[in-house]
């Protein structure tokens, strides 16, 4: 075990650095999991300057491979710090994972789930995203969240892998192995007061189909009129067939055979702010907009992206609005397992927040 301590007023960061592991072991379950951006460690946000006593243990599993095949799964990262009630703690999550050009499947699929708890619980997954990763493929799957304990003491963070053959060839089974590369991370840092987010994966997961509206998926009062730094991170999965869309948030398929065809599927990504004040601020605006494409064979889509957003100073404090339309022709699900609005109304500062999604 490593431990790491901040001094006061220094940049408190936790890195837990994945260990090398002779070849050979395993570590799986016949446990199947929901079927399913690029590659370089980043952060969802920026290291900040936090409270003095946050330490964390590293008690990370030594382990890099894991059989498809076998629907491989367990522990990539665990760590354990100590923190009062009421303590907010930002967590960061970096899986850089790899499928060899030998692999017999053209995709092998990479669900990772990131959990914080007090050490005496049990653990519940609160961050899940999936992807499938093609033959020869290195792609990163980030996870991040604000965790707050509930009650003093000592707190773990754990960072779990589960694998999968979603669309299995014919061919040597064994060569279908997920590799988790080197540079893969977990950061555990004291949050920033300046720190706000919506991320509600306690909430069903609706579906979008072409021509209709999620608004307000989430929605976020910043405290601010000035300068905004976002991290807007989002899930999506096309609706191909009902066993390929499980909703973790409550525990069921979110697709149905009326809405699943094989298809792709696109959706358009608004955020929008409305400020307090006159008519003309409570108006709302669009301030950043993308459309995305959540194709067949990649039917699992995580993507992160960070914005600077300047607030009108000539009026109130602003709301940011995130909504979703659906483009078609397949519908898409908008996961909130992995879905969520983060500002930072510090603007002294800057994001060093990666962008892990697909151009």
């Amino acid at each position: 075990m490593t431990r790491y301590t901040s001094a006061r007023r220094a940049i408190l960061v936790i890195l837990v650095a994945l260990a090398v592991v002779a070849s050979g072991c395993s570590w799986e379950t016949r446990e199947v999991g929901p079927t399913d951006v690029v590659v370089g460690p980043t952060q969802f946000a920026r290291p900040v300057v936090g409270t003095a006593g946050l330490v964390a243990v590293d008690r990370t599993p030594a382990r890099r491979t894991w059989k498809a095949w076998k629907y491989g799964q367990g522990t990539v990262f665990e760590v354990e710090f100590a923190a009062a009630a009421g303590e907010r703690v930002l967590v960061n999550a970096s899986l850089v994972v790899s499928i060899d050009p030998t692999a017999s499947d053209p995709h092998l699929v990479v669900v990772n789930m990131l959990a914080c708890r007090h050490a005496g619980d049990t653990p519940a997954p609160s961050w899940t995203t999936a992807r499938n990763v093609a033959r020869g493929g290195t792609r990163e799957v980030a996870a991040s969240l604000i965790y707050t304990a509930e009650r003093a003491g000592t707190q773990r963070c754990t960072v779990t892998i589960r694998t999968g053959r979603p669309r299995a060839y014919e061919g040597p089974d064994e060569t279908n192995l997920v590799t988790v590369e080197r540079e893969s991370q977990l950061t555990v840092q004291a949050a920033s007061p300046s720190l706000t987010e919506v991320f509600r994966p306690d909430l069903a997961s609706p579906v979008v189909g072409a021509g209709e509206r999620a608004k307000d998926f989430a929605v976020l009062e910043t405290g601010s009129n000035g300068e905004l730094q976002v991290v807007l991170a989002t899930y999506l999965t096309s609706c191909t067939s009902p066993s390929g869309s499980f909703d973790v948030s409550v525990n069921r398929n979110a697709c149905t055979p009326g809405n699943s065809t094989r298809r792709d599927a696109v959706a358009r990504v608004v955020l929008t702010m409305t400020q307090e004040g006159p008519e003309r601020c409570r108006k709302p605006r669009t301030v950043w907009q993308e459309e995305m494409t959540v194709s067949v064979d990649v039917h699992h889509r995580p993507a992160v992206r960070n914005l600077t957003i300047h607030a009108d100073p000539d009026c109130g404090d602003a709301t940011l609005h995130l909504s979703f339309v659906g483009l078609g022709p397949a519908s898409v699900v908008l996961h909130r397992s992995g879905t969520l609005l983060r500002v930072d109304s510090d603007t002294g500062q800057t994001s060093a927040a990666g962008d892990l999604g697909p151009a």
